[in-house]
């Protein structure tokens, strides 16, 4: 009987599921949802561009025009996994993660939200209908709770229809369209009348938690002044708000500014977004983003041989990096150029240990101040970071030297020629990673990419493989001297701190991480011509701000990457 049943629900989510590809065809010939609210009234955004020809301007130096809305384009965006369960905690009360056996996500641009690597697998659309069924089943054991239902009652299909309006208008981040509101409405109904009431808010529900508005940040807008961009809708405006801010659905207080039209100005908008920062909601997406911009999940996966090191200390490690951050973001100035350089770091006994360091003589950690001694300042010299990018027993200042490149300078080094040789001799070995260094970068085919990386990864010769501080390598004195080449703060460095003071103060590094969240946020790189204006706001506003990360979050909903989006020919979904 379970098995007939389980077949013929499997029947009826069929053509929910169809709708995924109806909406994605509907994305891609430009049609028009018919969702109330927006009326093409919101002005451009008002920014002053910058004299010099940084990161915000045309080729050439030039600085664009602003005139007009300009929002390049806004690729259709699937939840994420960690999005999917935020979503589903919020909507349901259920924080089981029901992500966890979902197929891995892909990385593109060093973040797993990116529109361009978000596509949905045949895998990953059973795992989508696998846990919506799951999580179906689980929510009407509690049935008058979720629907406020009483199966009893002789008015039962009026209320779960009702139950149907409300809870699809929140999953869905917006009203329903009378098509659905027939469609989940008949399913329920042939379902009920098949198998009962709670059987029938059980297949509607798994069969909402399918569908493409759920899945999908579907975004349709409506016409702008400006040929060939669109407003978004204060519904849509409202995901885009909570998704950026929360990485989860809107509040209530959220949907009902939405449907009052109170989202229609960017001074309402700048009021939503204030509030949403201030809610410690905001937390999730902050850690997220730095999680993955600083790498942290490799601080888990790197491989290591070196003599003192085990598999117990890569938690530790992680909730190390992990708490400087949350220190930083939500009990400091929350400033880039302080997570760069802070005096200070989270130990426990076993990482103080590990470290030679005295400190807390417990498993709790504890905050701890740093000294010249320690030679540690900042996030990057701390040991998971150091460690994952590093050799299984040795340091590598290439891999460290094109870490900061990539993600906080925003140059990264081309691909090495093909046929290169990455062996190292015996021979080779027996010298310090120093000459090493020097002995390749002797080369002209391979110093022309490793002069730009190697010596800023020698720098943080002071520590080993694993994070630890040294003084000697092969019966040699450490030497900590690097420099920095093709950059706007160019020259020698004495060390990791030296190294870290320089690029807290560089404007290049202030720059890419701009750059980095405009990446995170809207889930695509931005188009020099299109997305030119938007960054240089972006980037004054961080700078007016002295580097406080909340204020950037709060730029990027002021953009009108953020508010409009392209409907040009080529750039839908």
């Amino acid at each position: 009987m379970i098995a007939a049943q389980r077949a013929r629900a499997r029947s009826q989510l069929t053509a929910c599921w169809s709708c995924l590809g109806v909406a994605l065809a509907a994305l891609g010939s430009g049609c028009q949802a018919d969702i109330s609210g927006g009326d093409g009234s919101m002005p451009p955004a008002s920014i002053t561009t910058s004299s010099g020809g940084g990161s915000g301007a045309s080729p050439g130096g030039v600085p664009p025009t602003c005139t007009g809305p300009q929002p390049g384009p806004s690729p259709l965006r699937r939840l994420t996994h960690r999005e999917y369960d935020n979503t589903v905690r919020d909507l349901l009360g259920d924080d089981s993660h029901p992500s966890a056996p979902f197929s891995r996500e892909d990385v593109f641009l060093g973040f797993d939200n990116s529109a361009t690597a978000r596509g949905t697998t045949t895998l990953l659309a059973e795992q989508y209908s696998q846990a919506a069924e799951q999580l179906a089943a689980k929510a009407v054991q509690n049935l008058s709770a979720l629907t406020g239902c009483n199966a009893a009652d002789t008015s039962r299909d009026a209320c779960a229809r009702s139950f149907i309006e409300r809870f699809g208008a929140k999953a869905f981040r917006g009203p329903l369209t009378d098509a659905e509101r027939t469609r989940f409405g008949n399913l329920y109904g042939s379902a009920s009348q098949a198998w009962g009431f709670s059987k029938g808010i059980e297949l509607t529900l798994a069969a909402l938690l399918q569908s493409s508005r759920f899945l999908y940040r579907v975004e349709f807008g409506t016409p702008s002044a400006t040929p060939g961009v669109n407003l978004l809708t204060p519904f849509e405006l409202a995901a885009r708000l909570s998704y950026l801010l929360w990485g989860s659905l809107p509040d209530q207080a959220l949907l009902d500014a939405a449907g009052a039209g109170q989202l229609s100005t960017r001074e309402q908008i700048a009021s939503q977004a204030r509030r949403l920062l201030a809610d410690t909601r905001a937390h999730y997406v902050l850690n997220d983003f730095h999680r993955q911009w600083l790498a942290l999940d490799a601080i888990d996966t790197f491989d290591s041989t070196m003599p003192g090191f085990s598999n117990d200390l890569r938690p530790l490690l992680h909730e190390e990096a992990q708490r400087t951050v949350e220190a930083t973001l939500f009990e400091g100035d929350g400033k880039l150029k302080t997570l760069l350089t802070a005096p200070f770091s989270f130990l426990n006994a076993p990482l103080a240990a590990f470290y030679g360091l005295s400190g807390p003589t417990t498993d709790a950690f504890e905050k701890v101040p740093l000294d010249a001694a320690s030679q540690r300042i900042g996030i990057l010299t701390q040991g998971g970071i150091l460690a994952a990018h590093s050799h299984a027993a040795k340091t590598s200042p290439v891999l460290r030297g094109k870490f900061v490149r990539e993600q906080l300078l925003c140059n990264p080094p081309p691909p090495p020629p093909p046929g290169v040789d990455f062996t190292v001799s015996e021979k080779d070995a027996s010298l310090t990673v120093r000459q090493q260094s020097e002995q390749h970068r002797a080369d002209p085919a391979c110093a022309a990419c490793h002069r730009f990386m190697d010596p800023i990864g020698l720098s943080f010769e002071a520590f080993d493989a694993v994070g630890r501080l040294r003084a000697r390598e092969n019966d040699a004195p450490v030497v900590t001297t690097g420099e920095l080449i093709g950059t706007d703060v160019d020259g020698a460095v004495s060390g990791p701190a030296e190294l870290a003071q320089k690029l807290a103060g560089s404007q290049q590094v202030s720059s890419c991480f701009v750059r980095q969240w405009f990446r995170y946020a809207y889930g695509r790189d931005p188009i020099n011509d299109r997305d030119a204006c938007g960054i240089t706001a972006l980037e004054n506003a961080f700078a007016q701000s002295d580097g406080t990360i909340s204020e950037l979050l709060f730029a990027l909903t002021q953009t009108d990457a953020f508010q409009y989006r392209s409907v040009a020919a080529g750039e839908m979904p």
